[in-house]
């Protein structure tokens, strides 16, 4: 019903990022979807936040924690393949990544920076990393996935060499 209020004052020609007639919809939003993700329902606060194109909204909230980040993630990445428009490909990945990070989970993360293929991601990534086995399991699924990456010398330590 939210997002049906939301779109009618789309239609009706309000403007979400100026008007103050959506502040009453928003506010109602902060509340529910803490509330939902607290409460296992991740996929309804999610979509929640993508009809009224909040997504990013996501990442405010401490109630992501490591019972409920693998949920949401997966829901995020599953429904990417179905948005038409890519900007909104690209924030839904963009917010699984950033999840993933949170979570110290670089190797999820890695796996949809490759999906983006973004590059710089892919590096900050190697570079956040300080456990030596997991950048090996990055470099390896780096390998698989046929992407060259050049690491400078201060990048690796003498103890990742074995």
């Amino acid at each position: 019903e939210i997002g049906q209020e939301y779109d009618q004052r789309v239609i009706d020609g309000a403007d979400p990022n100026q008007d103050d007639s959506f502040e009453d919809l928003l506010s109602m939003i902060d509340v529910i979807v803490p509330f939902h993700v607290s409460h296992n329902a991740e996929s309804e606060a999610i979509d929640l936040l993508i009809e009224v194109q909040r997504l990013k909204n996501l990442l405010k909230l401490d109630t992501i924690d490591e019972t409920n980040y693998q949920r949401i993630c997966l829901y995020l990445i599953k429904t990417a393949d179905y948005m038409s428009d890519p900007d909104d490909l690209s924030e839904m990945l963009e917010t699984a990544l950033e999840i993933f990070k949170s979570q110290h989970q670089y190797f999820d993360a890695l796996r949809v920076a490759l999906r983006m293929n973004d590059t710089e991601k892919i590096a900050d990534l190697l570079k956040a990393c300080t456990d030596p086995l997991m950048r090996k399991q990055m470099c390896l699924l780096l390998g698989r996935h046929r992407v060259n990456f050049d690491a400078e010398e201060a990048d690796i330590e003498d103890d990742d060499v074995e």
